[in-house]
Parts: structure tokens; C-alpha cells; sequence
């Protein structure tokens, strides 16, 4: 079956112009600090021991809380030894980046590009943040979809419900995203927040939710401003939905027919059947909704291919 995602149009193409775990604030083997071409702000990169020339990778982004910076990458830079990733930290303005200020989308676009062109890059980047840098991967996903695979925001001080915290937009909802609060996260994150943070998860959900998008949520009970192992979970989940589960289903769906026309049924039905054995990554996450989802198509596929098998 052919699995064709790497692509070799990547941020490499887009003007010049324009994350959950603990982390150490000692040097990680494989940091490199930089600065972009844009701001000249800094960032810094997490690459693999070794590059595979042969490999795309996908651009993971960590975005730091506030009064943070770009170091350790939000907790993910010890992803570059689990998935085939290389990540980075940005370090923005801790004022105004929640909301994208200071230009701060147009440096990680920017610091995208330049990456595109050093190393092959899939056209999309993961993004997850924390508290502030949920504020901010969520709303980069909402304004920029066409440029995200999957986000991943937990505990945000504030959400994308409309007015000066921008708003939904409806061409995200295609985008995996994941999202938590704890519910004793009962604290406003700023002087005159119209929400408490449970509160104001729980109306960008309600948002999201109106508006169809592919997503998983939970509210965790007891638990108040802090990260905890399931965040972790999520995160990693949306990521993997993202990028092996949805371009496994989207294969599927196209190598199916062609099989049938070939008259290679047999074929056709071990891969109907494998795609339908799938197990997700957990009971109520992004994973299982993305394969209960493809269950209901498998199943007449299914019925179809096993009824043209010859009788014993």
C-alpha cells in the first residue's frame, strides 16, 4: 500500500516575511541556539543524532509558557528520540505573544522557512503549548490551519471565543486538536479576564464543538493550574492521529477501489480488514473517535468484499 506524504513544498516556499513533559533548564545534547532571519529573536532547534537524507521530517513546535523562553522546546525535545521529528523552541515576546502580538506568527512561519531549506520538511507543523503557550498554538492554528497538522493546548489563560481573543474559524475544524483544563483551574489568568481558565475552556469547546471540529477534550477533575501525565498522553496521541493514523485511513480509502478494479479482492479485503482491526491509542481520545470513524466506512466495504468470496 502506498503511503505517500513526504513532499518536498514545504515553509521552504512561503515568503521570508512571514510543547509536555518537565524540562531541564541545563543544555540538551543536540541544542543548537539560533536566531531567525525575521526578528532576530532566538530559538532553539532539536534535531536527531542522525539526519536520514531519505526521511521527511515533521517540524514539531513547542511553545514556552510566560515569562519563558524557547529552551527545551515546552518539554518536547526529546521527541527527536521517539518520532521522526525535529523540534523547536521559539522564544517570543512574553507580552503580547499569547495573541499572536509583536509579529509573533510571522517568526515562526519565518523560522519554518529557513528550516524548509535546510532540512526535508513535511508542508505542516505540529504545534502544542501550555498555559500561555496554549494561548498561542491554538490561535496560530485558527489564523494559519493551512500551515498546521495537528495542535495540541492545555490550560490556556485564554481561548479563541471572538472579540480581541480572536475567534473560531471554521476552516481549522479539519485540523486534529486537543485540549484540557483541570477544574480547579478556578483563577482568572490576568486583571479583568471576562472567565475563570475552566470556564473559558469550557466555552471555546462548546465554540468548537458547534462548529464540527475534529478534536478531543477533557476536564480534569481536582486538578488545578499544572500539567499533568495525561496531558502528556493527549498530546502525543493528536500527534500520531495526526501524522500516521489520518494519512493510514486517507491511503486506505484510495488503495480500496483501485483494488477492486484490479479484481484484486482478496487484497482488497486484508486491507479493509486491517484498517478496521486498528486499535486507538486510548478509550476516549482523538485516535479512537478517528477510528470509529473509518469503522462505520469499513463496514460496508466490508459486508461487499467478504459476500464476493467464493463458498467453500
Amino acid at each position: 500500500m502506498t503511503y505517500q506524504t513526504a513532499v518536498t513544498l514545504s515553509f521552504a516556499l512561503l515568503p521570508a516575511l512571514l510543547l509536555v513533559t518537565g524540562f531541564s533548564d541545563d543544555a540538551i545534547a543536540g541544542e543548537e541556539a539560533r536566531k531567525d532571519t525575521l526578528t532576530q529573536r532566538d530559538y532553539f532547534l532539536y534535531t536527531p543524532e542522525q539526519i536520514d537524507p531519505a526521511k521527511t521530517y515533521w517540524l514539531v513546535v513547542g511553545v514556552h509558557g510566560w515569562k519563558g523562553n524557547g529552551k527545551g522546546a515546552g518539554g518536547l525535545a526529546g521527541w527527536v528520540n521517539k518520532f521522526d521529528c525535529i523540534v523547536v523552541g521559539p522564544s517570543f515576546p512574553n507580552d503580547g505573544y499569547q495573541t499572536l502580538g509583536f509579529r509573533s506568527d510571522e517568526q515562526l512561519i519565518a523560522i519554518a522557512g529557513e528550516l524548509g531549506k535546510q532540512y526535508k520538511l513535511h508542508p505542516k507543523l505540529y504545534i502544542h503549548g501550555f498555559s500561555g503557550g496554549a494561548q498561542y498554538a491554538h490561535r496560530f492554528m485558527m489564523k494559519y490551519p493551512q500551515y498546521v497538522v495537528g495542535c495540541s493546548s492545555h490550560s490556556a489563560g485564554s481561548w479563541a471565543t471572538g472579540g480581541p481573543w480572536l475567534s473560531v474559524n471554521p476552516q481549522a475544524k479539519g485540523v486534529p486538536f486537543v485540549m484540557s483544563c483541570g477544574e480547579a483551574d478556578t483563577n482568572k489568568s490576568f486583571d479583568g479576564a471576562p472567565y475563570t481558565r475552566i470556564e473559558w475552556a469550557k466555552l471555546f469547546e462548546s465554540q468548537i464543538k458547534e462548529a464540527g471540529f475534529f478534536y478531543a477534550v477533557k476536564f480534569f477533575p481536582n486538578v488545578g493550574h499544572k500539567q499533568t501525565g495525561e496531558v502528556g498522553k493527549m498530546n502525543e496521541e493528536c500527534f500520531v492521529t495526526a501524522t500516521q493514523l489520518m494519512p493510514f485511513y486517507k491511503d486506505v480509502f484510495n488503495d480500496l477501489p483501485r483494488l477492486e478494479r484490479m479484481g484484486k479482492r482478496d487484497e482488497a479485503l486484508k486491507l479493509a480488514q486491517s484498517a478496521y482491526d486498528k486499535e486507538p491509542m486510548s478509550e476516549d481520545g482523538l485516535s479512537q473517535r478517528l477510528i470509529q470513524e473509518a469503522r462505520v466506512k469499513l463496514e460496508p466495504i466490508l459486508k461487499r468484499l467478504q459476500a464476493a468470496q467464493p463458498k467453500p
